[in-house]
């Protein structure tokens, strides 16, 4: 349950969907004014370069053809790829207007859940903390309990940023009809979440490994688990450092969204979507050792078999 203040979309993929989403806005429309008019239908407006994709798959005077799931998909990377970012946002914006596709709004939905399991992994933080604190033997915090209470006030960050920063302006919803400003505010909030989801993961993993240590006394498990504090110390710096300086010089990474300043804004990214996919891998991989320090210690212990599986299923669910 602690891990869910950590809870949130996967940095990779919502940097995918927010370069898509921002394909399109109503004032990027503004900016395509200048454009060449063509007598062949309703997307007469459209720059060259979006024509060309469109007309890949269909003539561009055939909506019915044009609005076809499958035909209007293949654009996007064509879009992406081929035209400015301004002449992609008004594209992409024509088309979904003229095709009468629905903008969509989940975030409702994610506050809730945002919010619901906020609420119960903090309850479950200090419920434990507090018994550990009043009615235990020892009535004191170790180092595992006061790394586990550090993660409350950056879980309660990550919420109220989630909240008012990222579905305010456009998380759960279609963004290709969302105002420009939104776009380049939800670019900066998820900038500053994902240094906050980096630091909030670390300490989870290393109150886990100070706990694991209290109740492991061989000399090996010990010196895996401290490699593993060693480990997850060098993974939030290093991978946090990446966050920071994605783009360069920083600011670009919300500019590079602003359809009025796009073509001329200097300034360029990593990989993100690269970075993305190593840091989930190391995630996994840390996982399966922290788990599997646990379980290969249960053998060792003088219990019944019965309540061996017990204790694995304890283990197993505080993964999942």
């Amino acid at each position: 349950m602690v891990a869910a203040l950590a809870a949130w979309p996967p940095s990779a993929k919502l940097h995918r969907l927010l370069g898509l989403a921002l394909l399109a806005t109503h004032q990027a429309a503004a900016s395509m004014d200048n454009l060449v008019t063509r007598d062949n239908g309703p997307l007469a407006t459209l720059p060259s370069c979006a024509i060309a994709c469109l007309t890949a798959d269909c003539p561009i005077s055939n909506m019915t053809c044009v609005c076809e799931f499958e035909a209007y998909a293949s654009t996007q990377d064509c879009l992406l790829n081929t035209c400015t970012l301004p002449e992609a946002l008004f594209s992409n914006n024509a088309t979904k207007t003229e095709c009468h596709v629905p903008v969509r709004d989940e975030s409702a939905k994610f506050n809730v859940m945002c919010l619901t399991l906020g609420l119960i992994a903090g309850a479950t933080v200090v419920i434990r903390l507090g018994f550990k604190q009043f009615f235990s033997r020892s009535r004191s915090l170790e180092s595992d309990d006061w790394i586990i209470f550090s993660c409350l006030p950056l879980g309660l960050a990550c919420i109220i940023l989630e909240v008012v920063g990222l579905t305010a302006n456009g998380l759960g919803r279609d963004m290709w009809g969302l105002p420009r400003d939104n776009l380049m505010e939800f670019a900066k909030y998820f900038y500053v979440i994902q240094i906050l989801y980096l630091i909030l993961i670390a300490l989870i993993k290393l109150s886990l490994c100070f706990f694991y240590l209290k109740i492991f006394t061989g000399r090996t498990t010990r010196i895996l688990l401290w490699f593993m504090v060693v480990f997850h110390v060098g993974y939030c710096v290093g991978f946090a450092v990446g966050v920071v300086f994605q783009c360069i010089p920083i600011h670009y990474q919300w500019d590079r969204y602003d359809w009025e300043n796009g073509p001329t804004a200097m300034g360029h990214c990593i990989n993100i979507n690269a970075a993305g996919w190593g840091n989930g891998a190391t995630n996994i991989i840390s996982d399966f050792f922290l788990l599997g320090i646990p379980l290969s210690q249960i053998r060792k212990l003088k219990l019944h078999w019965k309540k061996k599986i017990g204790v694995a299923l304890m283990f197993l669910t505080g993964a999942m």
